[in-house]
């Protein structure tokens, strides 16, 4: 919302300066606010169609203008009223600038109008007063388009100037705008400003029209009212004296991005401030153990293990396995704050819930967990060492066909057991764990 800092006062008498061509005129003026100027409004008339009018301001040296333009806008003067003693009346027409500029307090800037395409038929009236009533500036004027210019100390142009507070709003907000995997244990949102206090908003980026209001303070940060409490993470509202938020875990989704919003509350002007969002949602684990696609694991492997996120405080770990009618992966371990879990843990768990048998192939997942929302892992594969039942031992008979009764042949004829019990192959690795018998083929 913008705000009139510096101002002239008039009573229309009839009395105007001409513009055209080289011939420009200038009013300045000294801001006692450092502002950003936005626009100015100027009480103006024509004669003719004086064309497109170009309104700019200048830094001053001696009461003066001078250099660059520091901000440009401009208009059409055809449209203009064409003015009469007593009507018809100026008009207060305001001129916009295509970008700001910053104006420092007790320092004098200088308006400046032409119309470059006019004539001496063709001219802009800017209204004068003769009768000083404006302290902080004066009336100048240029006849070679602003090559020099000379001061007239009786004399001032109507004016309005309008903007708004230099850099009114909050910035620099911590969590960063759009950084994902935040540590936001400590819920505290921080920012840089020059307000009087802020206003604080809360929300995610379903919310962004039923913001959460979190109260008004003159610190340049907050904290969110949550605590987390307990072995593992949990939710606890906290209400602000006069601002009870009870309701506010019905309204923001964790698992979403988290925006937030600080207003800046000065003397007699809030200054809406700009729409941030972080994601708290910790990130993916990464660097499986055992690696993904490794075959051949036997029962003497040790741990399965991952590298977890930095601000995850629990993780999930589901697991499945390749065979007919399964289709989804099952949670195997629940809440773990350990990024490992030892070969028997993670495969009497998924004998238990996944498949009554060891051999075969697996998908392994483990999710990141926070207070703000879960990151669902890459699904792995590892794949088992094939077991072969035990066998009986038997003899060939020569002349016999065949390699024996696993490939063929007659009993008698061609092979006979030798009433051994002993295993075909051998170096085996065995197990024997409620009532599951497991030897592997080495």
């Amino acid at each position: 919302m913008a705000t009139k800092y510096e101002e002239s006062t008039w009573d229309w008498n009839g009395q105007v300066k001409n513009i055209y061509d080289a011939t420009w005129y200038s009013q300045t003026f000294t801001p006692s606010v450092t502002h950003d100027i936005s626009s100015v409004i100027l009480a103006l008339g024509r004669v003719g169609n004086p064309g497109t009018i170009t309104v700019s301001i200048k830094n001053t040296t001696s009461g003066k203008p001078t250099g660059e333009d520091l901000c440009v806008g401009t208009t059409n003067g055809d449209t203009l009223p064409i003015l009469g003693w007593p009507t018809p009346l100026p008009e207060e027409r305001e001129i916009t600038f295509g970008s700001t500029a910053t104006l420092t307090a007790g320092t004098m800037y200088a308006i400046v109008v032409r119309a470059t395409s006019g004539s001496s038929l063709n001219k802009l009236h800017w209204v004068a007063y003769t009768s000083s009533v404006y302290d902080n500036g004066t009336e100048c004027y240029s006849v070679n388009s602003g090559g020099s210019w000379t001061l007239e100390a009786t004399i001032e142009l109507w004016f309005e100037e309008w903007g708004d507070i230099a850099n009114a709003k909050a910035t620099n907000p911590t969590p960063a705008h759009t950084s994902t995997g935040v540590d936001f244990s400590g819920l505290t949102l921080s920012w840089d400003g020059t307000a009087n206090s802020y206003n604080i908003y809360f929300g995610n980026t379903v919310l962004f029209n039923e913001w959460v209001y979190l109260g008004n303070t003159a610190d340049t940060s907050i904290v969110v009212p949550y605590t987390i409490t307990g072995d593992n993470v949990t939710e606890e509202v906290q209400a602000f004296v006069g601002d009870p938020l009870d309701w506010i875990n019905t309204q923001i989704d964790w698992n979403a991005n988290l925006s937030w919003r600080v207003d800046s509350v000065f003397d007699d002007e809030t200054v809406t401030g700009d729409v941030w969002w972080f994601n708290a949602t910790p990130a993916k684990t990464s660097v499986p153990s055992p690696t993904d696609a490794l075959t051949d694991i036997t029962l003497d492997w040790m741990d399965f293990s991952w590298t977890g996120a930095p601000t995850a405080t629990s993780y999930d770990t589901y697991c499945a396995k390749t065979v007919p009618g399964i289709t989804t992966l099952v949670n195997v371990v629940n809440s773990s704050a350990e990024v490992s879990i030892s070969q028997e843990d993670f495969i009497e768990a998924a004998i238990d819930k996944v498949s009554p048998s060891y051999s075969g192939t697996y998908l392994w997942r483990v999710d990141s967990k926070n207070l703000f929302g879960v990151a669902e892992g890459d699904a792995w594969t590892f794949y088992t060492i094939a077991f072969d039942q035990p066998k009986v031992s038997y003899e060939l008979i020569t002349g016999g066909s065949g390699d024996g009764p696993y490939d063929g042949g007659e009993e008698g004829v061609d092979w006979y057991y030798t009433g051994e019990n002993n295993m075909v192959t051998i170096k085996r690795l065995v197990a024997v764990a409620e009532n599951k018998f497991w030897y592997e083929d080495v």
